[in-house]
């Protein structure tokens, strides 16, 4: 055995403890690094297990190597990756531990417009009208407890409403019980104009379903996940979509007149109603010298591009 080694790493290993059990008794450390702590002391009889184990038997080119250090190297490598798989295997459990619920809010008569602002991290967003078709708001959260989630709706003076949804996450590191996907759902009035509609989710789908909404403005930003987006029967749009890594799916009916411009090189639509021009644009066929309907600019340089009607969709 290395014994100069050993005689060095274990003291540093026992004072190393001994200042982590100070820290959590004096509760000095968040509770994530406190988790991961209280989860990973079974790390320690492995480092002695490979210690000796390894003793003696680690060379390079005729020189011993410190089987403690290398024990102590491996452990930590396994530790990380034991952590680093627990993690990502809890990423996609959808939770509801945590909820925050804004009731729907009836829109009186004079409401001028509506704007709509939605920030979220690891969560599925739907965005839809009332199942009675009303002129009311309100957003359905439903996560883990590592996600704090703040909901406001205010009227202007103009007789405009802004309804706005962020989701943030205090602690940097949660606990591994914390960890998991969420829900939003946003309710969103019929027969009020929906001025502005920004939506962005860090990784997630995304389900937009506007048929029965007027909307002016569009701008969805998405880091992963698919995007479905179902489009007004009427009225103009102008939207910018952004797709980091995904697919977009757009239902529209077939007599909407819709422009795409910088399409993806993948795009599935059906002949009879789109063409594919030069500069990655793709566009309605009835148009006829008539203005658009709806015009889309998309950066999506992964995913894919697929243009159905409702009667496709439904095949």
């Amino acid at each position: 055995m290395n014994t100069a080694s050993r005689r060095l790493m274990y003291p540093l290993l026992i004072i190393a403890v001994g200042v982590a059990l100070l820290l959590l008794a004096a509760d000095l450390l968040p509770e994530g690094v406190r988790d991961l702590m209280e989860r990973g002391w079974a790390a320690l009889p492995v480092v002695i297990g490979l210690d000796l184990l390894l003793a003696n038997r680690l060379r390079w080119r005729g020189q011993r190597l410190p089987s403690s250090w290398m024990a102590l190297l491996l452990t930590s490598a396994l530790l990380l990756g034991v952590i680093a798989y627990a993690y990502q295997s809890q990423a996609d459990e959808l939770r509801d531990d945590y909820q925050e619920v804004l009731e729907p809010i009836p829109l009186g008569e004079h409401i001028q417009g509506v704007n709509v602002q939605v920030q979220v991290l690891s969560t599925a967003l739907f965005v839809q009208h009332s199942p009675a078709f009303e002129r009311v708001i309100g957003t359905r959260f439903a996560g883990s407890e590592a996600s704090e989630v703040r909901i406001a709706a205010q009227e202007d003076e103009n007789a405009l409403v802004t309804l706005s949804v962020q989701e943030r996450r205090p602690d940097w590191l949660p606990r591994l019980t914390e960890v998991g996907r969420g829900s939003l759902q946003v309710t969103v009035p019929v027969g009020v104009p929906l001025n502005n509609l920004d939506v962005a989710n860090r990784a997630g789908a995304i389900t937009l379903d506007l048929q029965a909404v007027q909307v002016s403005r569009l701008s969805v930003s998405s880091g992963s996940g698919d995007t479905e987006l179902y489009m007004p029967l009427e009225g103009t749009l102008i939207g910018d979509i952004r797709l980091a890594e995904g697919n977009l799916l757009i239902v529209i009916r077939p007599e909407v007149r819709l422009r795409i411009e910088n399409s993806p090189e993948t795009v599935e639509v059906n002949p009879n109603n789109y063409r594919a021009l030069v500069g990655g644009i793709t566009e309605s066929i009835t148009v006829m010298g008539a203005e658009y309907d709806m015009i889309l600019t998309l950066d999506m340089p992964n995913g894919t591009l697929t243009i159905v009607s409702p009667e496709e969709l439904n095949r």
